[in-house]
């Protein structure tokens, strides 16, 4: 969207706004914002301290929040499945793991391209940008379902259910044809690929599936990502400040933004100012800027954690084999 509201500029305004600028100004600002934050609480941040059970219950949120890059990677690999492909000599799920770290990378595409140049050799070209395209619209899909619960306005959550059609067949068209032709030149650009946009947008066309188990198991997926969460902000007891399912919203709410927005890999500030954004009436924000340092540190550690073990395993494999 922001390259298509770009392009009706002059040339010497795209150079100063350009995509690149506009994440480094985001992230910028984000990360400010939460320094300022931190700066103004620091006194009571620093003042707390984490007894033996707060510990366990970090440890907890740690494993919970393993297992959720688990499940992403089965809805990942159920989502590809749903094409009607079934690869036997290839662990989508692992595969999904091991290239999830990538993430973080500058540019956060790279995870994105890891997965294209290794499913382009099992599936057809097409439905591997299809599989890489449509992956984030379903994690923002199973996130925005969720906000159904939250007490947002009417408004907000109807519109909440539009990514969820964006994913029907008969809408599906409409998503390749603007968001595909980003990720293809993007993909285009480190793997060239011997397929016009056009060819694929006419073939995931005729693809009249709808991925439900692929929807649902990303459902679960958000659902243990927010436990995770929620677990932290028990530990600085202020999990009761909300109910349940609104502090489920804000922490979708916040996800999805940290998802979509350009700004640093990771979605790092991005997802810390907004949920400091929804809870400033709440008047804990010193709680608050614990708990989400916490699990900001618990996410990235299980991303590591996870990709250690389909590393460890995948070694010890190879060294099986060769022996």
């Amino acid at each position: 969207m922001i390259r298509s509201i770009l392009k009706f500029f002059p040339s010497s305004i795209n150079k100063i706004f350009s995509l690149s600028k506009i994440k480094i100004l985001l992230t910028s600002l984000s990360l400010v914002f939460i320094s300022s934050s931190i700066f103004n609480n620091s006194a009571q941040i620093f003042s707390q301290s984490l007894d033996e059970i707060a510990l366990l219950l970090l440890f907890i949120s740690l494993l919970i929040t393993c297992l959720s890059i688990v499940v992403n990677g089965l809805a990942w690999s159920y989502l590809i499945q749903s094409f009607g492909f079934n690869i036997i000599d290839l662990n989508l799920t692992e595969l999904f793991i091991r290239t999830n770290i990538f993430k973080y990378l500058p540019g956060g595409f790279w995870h994105f391209i890891e997965r294209f140049s290794l499913l382009k050799s099992k599936i057809t070209l097409s439905s591997s940008i299809t599989a890489i395209l449509l992956e984030p619209l379903m994690m923002i899909a199973a996130a925005s379902l969720w906000m159904l619960f939250g007490d947002f306005s009417l408004i907000f959550k109807t519109i909440s259910i539009l990514p969820l059609i964006l994913l029907h067949p008969s809408f599906r068209k409409l998503l390749i044809s603007y968001f595909g032709r980003l990720t293809y030149s993007k993909l285009n650009r480190k793997i060239p690929i011997d397929l016009s946009i056009e060819s694929i947008i006419a073939e995931v066309s005729n693809l009249n599936i709808f991925p439900f188990k692929a929807i649902f198991t990303e459902f679960a997926f958000v659902f243990l990502r927010f436990i995770g969460f929620w677990i932290c902000l028990k530990i600085f007891s202020i999990h009761n400040n909300l109910y349940l399912f609104d502090w489920l919203s804000i922490f979708c709410l916040s996800w999805i933004i940290g998802l979509v927005i350009p700004a640093a890999p990771g979605g790092v500030g991005v997802f810390e100012s907004v949920v400091l954004l929804l809870t400033a009436n709440l008047n804990i924000e010193a709680k608050v800027i614990s708990s989400i340092l916490c699990y900001r540190a618990i996410s990235t550690l299980s991303d590591l954690i996870t990709y250690l073990f389909v590393r460890y395993k995948y070694f010890l494999k190879n060294l099986v084999q060769k022996s």
